[in-house]
């Protein structure tokens, strides 16, 4: 087995969970055989050098001359085992496992059988709303019904072909709403509020396609929350809150109306719930959004990548939740269990989520005045070799990082963090009001630091804020209060309550 299998394997057994684990031996010592007996060997020698290098542990595999293959053994059967283990919980490997078996039963030529496991497979796949599920269950059903004589298999073999008809029109429509659903997605991913009038016209040729007309009726599950999906993004896209609200609110009652797409879909259903809180954050029904991202920290994940988005999604916008509510002391207890779950999930964290997370991070500290903690990780995001997505986070972490500065009197700095942004504006074409205001404001605080540029400044972003679109910017790090709390001489934070408790 190369270096890089070997790795596959490592990284396969440190992903299980305790509870894992104790079934995968259980698993290998049902059959215990000589290549189990070593299989066993090697699964807790690995277990026990977790965090040592690959090769540390190839070094201690002295026990078999075949150690290769051992290796590729040890994959499979742990792949099998985990299989096992799911197969208990989730109802997407039981449907897959009972196709399986139809088709098994089939090939004896046990037709009977396999008529009775296919009728339960088909109401289960019925329940989930799979298309896919219901069209391959359906071939085996009927391929079993044509071995039967009768006008009763006739007629149920029949009524099979017209409810596969409709799966197959349905998944054909499902796929055209996924592609649109990527498009607007990716949209969103890489601009966040900073959309151009290029991605607006992106985004108004996908509304304009028939399949998002307000007279379409969606006719399936995936088609159904793609079409309110798309439309939240775009409302989300304009700036229009109330409405992508309304519709993210449509996606979760989906999920009411198919209580088990929650385990099957437990991936998208743990997004949308998500959504759904940060949609009541945005337009300021905190009481709403908390009991949200509470409903969210209380799933029980089937898996470590859904264990891990948890994570990113209460440490992203429950955070930013905090922010918006000014609580300090909520955050002082949140920014400990993030900052250990940024080192325990490490490369496993998505890039985006992982630069929004430092990014609140940053803002957090900023408003606990722990100002180098906030330059800490507002250096790691403007230091990255790409803005690839987010660039509105990775514009205003360019703003925050001029401020820290100040905060800090790192008098020395400022022309060249202002030279920098001011290249930053033209190279990326921004044309935002709010934006190339504090470049001027920077530009005559260099020259005069008192308080009266400071003032000045504030009556010309009271009025730059009037525009709902310059004032949405001051979600990601609000200017107008840092400037307010230099007059006043108090924390920001006082500002941003009193702010956040207007504009409620």
């Amino acid at each position: 087995m190369s270096k890089t299998l070997s790795n596959h394997l490592y990284e396969l057994i440190f992903s299980l969970s305790s509870s894992e684990k104790r079934y995968v031996k259980l698993f290998m010592t049902k059959h215990i055989g000589k290549e189990n007996q070593l299989s066993l060997k090697l699964f807790d020698l690995i277990l026990k050098k977790e965090g040592k290098s690959v090769e540390y542990i190839e070094g201690k595999i002295t026990f078999t001359k075949h150690s290769s293959r051992l290796k590729n053994y040890l994959y499979d059967i742990v792949i099998k085992a985990l299989e096992d283990y799911h197969a208990q919980k989730s109802i997407n490997i039981t449907v897959r496992r009972k196709i399986n078996q139809i088709e098994i039963l089939y090939n004896k030529a046990l037709y009977k059988q396999a008529v009775v496991m296919a009728d339960k497979t088909l109401k289960l796949s019925q329940k989930i709303d799979n298309q896919a599920y219901i069209i391959e269950t359906i071939s085996w059903y009927m391929n079993a019904l044509k071995t039967f004589e009768g006008k009763k298999y006739q007629a149920k073999y029949d009524r099979l072909q017209k409810i596969q008809n409709e799966a197959i029109n349905k998944l054909s429509v499902e796929k055209k709403y996924l592609n649109l659903s990527n498009k607007g997605f990716i949209l969103t991913k890489k601009s966040g509020l900073l959309q151009s009038q290029e991605n607006i016209d992106k985004f108004n040729e996908i509304i304009n396609n028939p399949l998002l007309s307000e007279d379409v009726l969606t006719n399936s599950f995936i088609s159904t929350r793609c079409f309110h999906s798309i439309w939240a993004n775009y409302h989300y896209a304009t700036n229009n809150y109330k409405e992508e609200h309304k519709r993210l609110y449509q996606v979760i009652k989906l999920y009411e109306d198919y209580p088990l797409r929650k385990d099957t879909d437990q991936y998208n259903y743990v997004t949308y719930l998500n959504n759904y809180a940060v949609g009541c954050s945005r337009n300021k029904d905190w009481e709403q959004a908390q009991y949200y991202f509470n409903k969210l920290g209380a799933i029980v994940p089937n898996s470590n990548q859904i264990e891990i988005k948890i994570f990113e999604y209460l440490s992203c916008n429950y955070l930013n939740l905090l922010i918006e509510e000014v609580d300090l002391n909520k955050m002082k207890q949140e920014l400990p269990r993030i900052e250990l779950g940024l080192k325990k999930y490490d490369s496993k964290i998505t890039p985006l989520f992982k630069k929004i997370i430092q990014f609140n991070l940053c803002y957090a500290y900023f408003l606990l005045e722990d100002y180098k903690k906030a330059q800490y990780y507002n250096f790691i995001i403007v230091n990255e070799k790409g803005d690839t997505f987010r660039s509105d986070v990775y514009l205003i972490s360019k703003i925050i990082q001029f401020i820290l500065h100040y905060k800090m009197k790192n008098i020395d700095l400022y022309e060249s963090f202002y030279n920098a942004m001011k290249y930053l504006f033209e190279q990326k074409n921004i044309n935002y009001v709010l934006y190339h205001s504090f470049l001027k404001f920077i530009k005559q605080l260099i020259h005069d630091d008192n308080v009266g540029v400071f003032e000045k400044y504030e009556a010309e972003l009271l009025e730059i804020v009037q525009t709902p679109k310059e004032r949405q910017l001051l979600s990601n790090f609000n200017i107008l209060c840092w400037v307010q709390s230099e007059i006043k001489g108090i924390e920001m934070a006082k500002c941003l309550k009193v702010y956040n408790t207007k504009f409620s």
